[in-house]
C-alpha cells in the first residue's frame, strides 16, 4: 500500500545518504575483519548485556539498528534516537520500545559519532559524489577513520584504501573537528 510504499522510499533514500558511511564500514571490514554489521557482544564484550539483545546490532561502528524489537538496550554512553531526536545515556533499557510511526525499527546513533553522508537522492548516480558531508555527534572526544577507495577496481586487495582520519574534541564551551589530509590514492 501507499505507506509501506512511502516508509521504503524513505529507507531507500536514507541508504542512499549514508552509502560513503556505509562503504567505509566495509572497506574497514575488509582491512580488519571487523564486519559491517557487528553483534553487541563484539562491539562491547565486557558488557554481559550485549550479550542477550538478538534483534539488535551495530551497522558500522556508531549505528544500533533495532528489528522487532519491543526493548532495546543501550550500551554505556550517549545514545540519540534517530528518528525521534530524544537521548538517553547508557547503560540502559527502554521497555516497551515502539518505533515512530512509519518506521520498522530503531535507529539509535552513538555519541562521538562521525557518519559522512551524501545529498539526498533518489539512486546512487544521480548526483555527483565529490561532495561529502559529516553529520556529527560530539560527545567529549572521537576519531573517526573515513576510508574510501576508487568504488571501480578491485585495486583493495592490492593496496590500502584512502584514508582520512577525522577528530571531534569537544566540551561544555566548544566543539572542535579537525579533518586530516586524506592519505593513498
Amino acid at each position: 500500500g501507499e505507506e509501506l510504499h512511502r516508509m521504503f522510499t524513505e529507507y531507500a533514500r536514507m541508504r542512499y545518504r549514508i552509502l560513503p558511511y556505509i562503504y567505509s564500514a566495509a572497506i574497514e571490514g575488509h582491512e580488519t575483519a571487523c564486519p559491517m554489521v557487528r553483534p553487541m557482544a563484539l562491539e562491547y564484550p565486557n558488557d554481559s548485556a550485549c550479550a542477550a539483545p538478538a534483534k539488535q546490532y551495530l551497522l558500522g561502528p556508531s549505528l544500533l539498528v533495532t528489528a522487532y524489537a519491543d526493548q532495546v538496550y543501550l550500551p554505556a554512553g550517549r545514545w540519540t534516537d534517530a528518528f525521534t531526536g530524544d537521548e538517553y545515556v547508557g547503560p540502559c533499557t527502554i521497555e516497551d520500545f515502539r518505533p515512530s510511526a512509519g518506521r520498522g525499527g530503531g535507529l539509535f546513533i552513538r555519541g562521538g559519532a562521525v557518519i559522512p553522508n551524501w545529498s539526498d537522492r533518489r539512486f546512487i548516480t544521480e548526483k555527483d559524489e565529490r561532495t561529502i558531508a559529516l553529520d556529527i555527534w560530539p560527545d567529549g572526544n572521537s576519531d573517526y577513520v573515513f576510508r574510501e577507495d576508487d568504488g571501480v577496481s578491485l585495486d583493495c586487495n592490492v593496496r590500502l584504501a584512502c584514508r582520512t582520519k577525522i577528530e571531534v574534541r569537544s566540551n561544555a564551551d566548544a566543539i572542535r573537528v579537525h579533518i586530516g589530509a586524506r592519505e593513498g590514492e
